[in-house]
């Protein structure tokens, strides 16, 4: 029989100056990361990390009251 010898591929180089001038021509200017702003983060006022917190207090209460609401609708519960 004839085998067809299985060449192992390479890996690809994205050094080559022509894929990279390739890809800056395909992407739009918002799109690279080079030209991307980086902001820092801000620091957050006490009130703003309060209200943060009474979210997430808000959020887990409604996970609970949904939570026993599916169970009761589940079991019958009065």
């Amino acid at each position: 029989m004839n085998e067809i010898p299985k060449e192992t591929p390479k890996p690809m180089s994205y050094s080559s100056s022509a894929e990279v001038s390739w890809v800056h021509e395909v992407l739009e200017p918002d799109q690279l990361t080079k030209s991307k702003m980086h902001l820092e983060r801000r620091k957050l006022g006490r009130g703003t990390i309060i209200l943060l917190w009474v979210l997430r207090a808000y959020v887990v209460l409604m996970i609970f009251i949904v939570a026993v609401a599916i169970h009761n609708a589940i079991h019958g519960g009065n």
